[in-house]
C-alpha cells in the first residue's frame, strides 16, 4: 500500500486528480484508489488527525477514517494508492494509528519535493486563498526567521515543509526502504514526467494514469489577482468561518481570478535567493545521506534563474487592481443571487376571483412585452429606431 503524504504545492492536486480519473483502469489491474467519492480521503484523514472545519461539527467526518481503512483492508487486489497532503502534519501517534488501522498492509509513504524558490510563492498564494492576510514580505520574513514575522506564517510553512522532521516522523513506524522521495521536475517539463516518476515509485504502469483535467488543476493566480484576494481577506477580518469562506470566496471569487489572463508572476526576490539556495543545498544533502528511495534528479532542487517577468506586490499600481477587483465583486453578486434564488421561500399570492386574475395577467403580459422590446433597443438598430420614435411621440404630447 502506498500513501502519498505531500508535501503540499508539489503537484499533489495533479496527482490526486489523475489517480481519481484513472481509478477504473487501476482497479482493473488490481490497484485500488479508495473512496466512494473524491472527498472521502480528505474526510478520512481529517478524522484521523482530529481536524474539523471551523463553523460545523462536520458529521460526515466523524468516524470516516474507520470506514476508509475498512475498505482498504477488504480490497482483494495487490495494491492500494491514495494521496492526501494533510498527512504531512501527522505526528507519530497519528502514524501509529494509521498503520494499526491498515494491518496487515505493508505501508509505503511517498513524499514529493520541490525547490524552495518555487514553493514559497506558491505556499503564500495558497494561504491567501485560505483567508490569510500576510503580505508577501511578512510571509517570507517569517519563514526565514519566525522572530521577524507573524508566527502563524512561519508555522504554516515549516509544519508542512520541514522534510527531515516529516520523514523522521514516518520512519518511526515504517522501514526506511518503504520511504520514497519523488523530486519534481523543473518548470517547463512535460506534465507527464511527474506522473511517470510517481508511477515508478508506486509500482503501476504510467500509461494507466489519465492526465488530470485542466479544470481540476490548482491554477496559480497572477500578482494582481492574489493581491486583490489578500485585500478582500483584510476587509473580511476573519468574519467568516471556514465553511462560509469556502462557499463565498473559494467557490465564487477564486475560480474567476484563476480564469483571468493573469498579470505578472510572483517570484522570490533576489535578496532571498542566497538563503533559499543554502536551504536547498541542505535538503539535497539530507536526502542524499538518508536511506530513502529517491526518484528524479536532486539537481532539480536547485533554485532556477529569475524570470524576466517576475515582480513584487509593491510594484502594482492601484489601477492594475481595478479590473480583477471588479470581476471578483461580480462573481460574489452572481453567486449570491443564484444561491438566494435557489433557496428562497415561495411567495403566496393574495386571494382574488378569476376575472381579476385574468385582467392582472393581461396587464403583466403587455408590460413584459414592452419591457422586452425596450431591452433589445441597444442591440438592434430596428428596435432602437422604434424606441426613439416612441420617445419623440411621447415627448411631443407632454
Amino acid at each position: 500500500m502506498y500513501v502519498h503524504i505531500g508535501l503540499p504545492k508539489t503537484g499533489t492536486t495533479y496527482i490526486q486528480s489523475s489517480l481519481w480519473e484513472s481509478r477504473s483502469r487501476l482497479a482493473a489491474v488490481g490497484c485500488l484508489v479508495p473512496g466512494e467519492e473524491r472527498v472521502a480521503k480528505w474526510r478520512a484523514v481529517s478524522d484521523l488527525l482530529g481536524r474539523r472545519p471551523h463553523g460545523a461539527e462536520a458529521p460526515l467526518i466523524d468516524g470516516s477514517w474507520a470506514v476508509f481503512a475498512e475498505a482498504i483492508r477488504d480490497w482483494h487486489g495487490d495494491r492500494v494508492v491514495f494521496s492526501e497532503e494533510l498527512l504531512v502534519t501527522a505526528g507519530r501517534r497519528h502514524v501509529q494509528h494509521l498503520l494499526k488501522s491498515l494491518r496487515p498492509a505493508d505501508v509505503h509513504a511517498v513524499v514529493t519535493v520541490r525547490d524552495m524558490t518555487r514553493v514559497l510563492p506558491s505556499v503564500w498564494q495558497q494561504e491567501v486563498k485560505k483567508g490569510r492576510t500576510w503580505t508577501w514580505d511578512e510571509f517570507v520574513s517569517a519563514v526565514r526567521d519566525p522572530d521577524t514575522g507573524p508566527p502563524t506564517a512561519a508555522a504554516a510553512f515549516w509544519l508542512r515543509f520541514d522534510l527531515p522532521r516529516i520523514l523522521q516522523t514516518w520512519a518511526s513506524g515504517i522501514p526506511p526502504e518503504n520511504l520514497h522521495v519523488v523530486i519534481l521536475p523543473p518548470d517547463g517539463a512535460p506534465a507527464n514526467v511527474l506522473l511517470e516518476r510517481f508511477a515508478e515509485v508506486v509500482g503501476i504502469d504510467a500509461d494507466l494514469l489519465e492526465p488530470a483535467p485542466k479544470e481540476q488543476a490548482n491554477t496559480a493566480l497572477g500578482l494582481a489577482e492574489v493581491e486583490v484576494l489578500r485585500r478582500l481577506n483584510v476587509g473580511l477580518a476573519g468574519e467568516l468561518n471556514e465553511r462560509q469562506y469556502a462557499r463565498a470566496v473559494v467557490q465564487s471569487v477564486v475560480p474567476v481570478l484563476q480564469n483571468r489572463a493573469t498579470s505578472r508572476r510572483l517570484e522570490l526576490p533576489v535578496e532571498h535567493r542566497g538563503w533559499a539556495a543554502e536551504k536547498s543545498a541542505e535538503l539535497v544533502e539530507f536526502v542524499k545521506a538518508g536511506p530513502y528511495h529517491v526518484v528524479g534528479q536532486l539537481d532539480d532542487l536547485a533554485p532556477p534563474s529569475v524570470s524576466a517577468d517576475a515582480s513584487h506586490p509593491d510594484d502594482l499600481s492601484e489601477a492594475e487592481l481595478v479590473e480583477p477587483l471588479t470581476e471578483a465583486l461580480t462573481a460574489v453578486c452572481s453567486s449570491y443571487g443564484r444561491f438566494w434564488w435557489r433557496v428562497r421561500r415561495p411567495e403566496s399570492a393574495p386571494a382574488s376571483n378569476s376575472s381579476v386574475r385574468r385582467a392582472s395577467s393581461g396587464r403583466a403580459l403587455s408590460y413584459r412585452a414592452k419591457s422586452g422590446l425596450l431591452e433589445r433597443a441597444d442591440s438592434s438598430k430596428v428596435v432602437g429606431r422604434i424606441a426613439r420614435a416612441y420617445l419623440k411621440r411621447k415627448s411631443s404630447r407632454s
